[in-house]
């Protein structure tokens, strides 16, 4: 196997979420760059200059569209698409994965393969107090998620992997889709609502925001890598509540992402 540099992981990587914006705008399928990705896209034209990360965020009627349409018309090879409902993944969501490579993590266990993220989006509460409430329920459950499938005894320094190992030990027991049922649960529950707010339940960050239903209707194309994809309206609104002064680098200290092992296999 050949281990991959930064630059052809961003290249394979922009390759996929080429093809995946395609199938999805061919199929009739809403989706929208989202975090890191649209701040790339606004910030920088394209990738994070340290990160190398790809995130997608798809209504949920949209999402089960894909997952539909792919059982008829997969993609091609070397891509495939793993999610929760069709059971080959142990996360509460989707990926695209590209299975000629092979992604070697230090401190988690789970899907192995160069992926794009691909979370669904559902109803939320109007009310922002009640979406702090329940942001901050599933961000718990995604907390013990991580757990569930993190190594024990390894961190980013001894005490953290001193601190985390009895979480670790405690979410293993449990098991992933311990967690999973709890979130699906939540999702459901949400469906029913007749709500004008849309929110990432299943992958919640710390910052996320909730999303108005209008900016969902219509999107405007950005810049990334040369290529277009599709944001959201008023996309600019969202980076700002989620990031504050998003346009402003940060400092070389936090300028961390997620370049990571990942070796081409053998033709």
């Amino acid at each position: 196997m050949k281990k991959l540099t930064a630059d052809e992981i961003r290249a394979e990587l922009l390759e996929m979420m080429s093809y995946l914006a395609d199938y999805c705008d061919t199929h009739g399928i809403r989706y929208y760059i989202y975090y890191g990705t649209l701040l790339g896209a606004v910030r920088h034209k394209g990738f994070i200059p340290w990160d190398d990360d790809v995130d997608l965020v798809i209504p949920r009627d949209d999402y089960q569209k894909l997952l539909e349409t792919y059982e008829k018309e997969p993609f091609r090879k070397p891509y495939g698409l793993i999610s929760y409902e069709m059971g080959n993944t142990d996360y509460p969501f989707a990926k695209m994965v590209n299975h000629n490579t092979e992604f070697r993590g230090k401190t988690s266990q789970g899907d192995q393969e160069m992926w794009v993220d691909i979370f669904p989006l559902d109803h939320v509460p109007d009310d922002r107090k009640e979406n702090a409430k329940l942001f901050q329920k599933c961000g718990r459950l995604l907390m013990m998620h991580t757990s569930a499938s993190a190594i024990p005894f390894t961190g980013s320094t001894v005490l953290r992997a001193i601190v985390r190992t009895p979480i670790i030990l405690y979410a293993k027991a449990l098991g992933c889709e311990h967690f999973n049922r709890k979130i699906m649960e939540i999702v459901r529950q949400n469906q029913q609502l007749n709500s004008h707010t849309w929110g990432n339940l299943c992958w919640p960050s710390t910052y996320d925001v909730p999303l108005d239903e209008a900016d969902l209707n219509e999107y405007e194309d950005l810049e990334f890598e040369g290529r277009t994809f599709h944001a959201m309206k008023n996309c600019r609104k969202y980076l700002e509540q989620y990031y504050g002064d998003y346009m402003t680098l940060p400092p070389e200290s936090q300028r961390k992402g997620h370049i990571a092992d990942i070796y081409r296999k053998e033709e």
